[in-house]
């Protein structure tokens, strides 16, 4: 019997971006049943795996930044960022989940904060070709009667940057729903994403495998545990509802 593939998908974004809670909805859990702790504030990288139909599929909660330059983001922060990566090569293709919620306008301070944090995790080529965006809050959408696409139509200059950085891939979730298909439909997208790349290095030999990162990465003693959320911080995203 063939091994299962496996896919690594680390999970990204400022405050308030949804994170865990999008996780929760790839892993098809919630807070009560084994699932991320949405509420609380992710201090450390939070690994959890499922399975679904036959991809194993490790999800990785990361602690979020405050939509400020990394210059101003702590050290404990910045180090769980970097052992992301670390995690991630070890549980399959990794895979980059850029979160941020619809409803929220992406401005400079945010085009600022994004380039430098995914600039913390490796080659800029190799991160941004393993990145995809991936909007939280669908719901935002269905109440306005609108489509991602109009959405994006509409988008100011520092939106459209971004998903031009991430080849344009992206995915709306509502987490506030158990949307299996959509979930698998992000899957696909993740799979695709990875295989394009590997095709890409092996035609090749000059872009670098993901795994070479920056010699002064440094891996954090802890790997997992939960903090209660802390005091409201500068540059979050005005109308999203998570705290992670």
């Amino acid at each position: 019997m063939a091994a299962a593939e496996r896919v690594a998908v680390v999970l990204l974004g400022g405050r308030w971006a949804g994170k865990s809670s999008s996780g929760n909805s790839l892993l098809g859990l919630d807070s009560s049943t084994g699932g991320f702790n949405v509420g609380k504030q992710t201090d450390t990288c939070i690994m959890k795996e499922t399975k679904i139909d036959s991809t194993l599929v490790s999800v990785i909660d990361t602690p979020s930044w405050m939509w400020v330059p990394a210059v101003d983001t702590s050290e404990e922060v910045k180090g769980q960022l970097k052992r992301s990566v670390i995690l991630a090569e070890q549980g399959g293709h990794p895979a980059f989940l850029l979160v941020y919620p619809l409803g929220s306008p992406f401005l400079r301070r945010h085009k600022v904060a994004v380039e430098e944090h995914l600039a913390l995790l490796g080659e800029e080529e190799e991160v941004w070709g393993h990145t995809m965006v991936l909007f939280s809050r669908g719901d935002w959408l269905a109440g306005r009667g609108t489509s991602i696409e109009e959405h994006i139509q509409t988008a100011g200059p520092e939106l459209l940057w971004l998903l031009e950085k991430c080849g344009n891939r992206y995915h709306v979730i509502n987490n506030k729903e158990k949307e299996m298909e959509k979930v698998k439909e992000l899957l696909q997208k993740i799979k695709e994403m990875v295989r394009k790349r590997e095709e890409m290095a092996d035609e090749s030999e000059e872009i670098p495998p993901v795994k070479r990162r920056r010699k002064s990465m440094e891996e954090p003693n802890q790997m997992t545990g939960d903090k209660s959320a802390a005091g409201g911080e500068v540059g979050e995203p005005s109308g999203a509802q998570d705290k992670d």
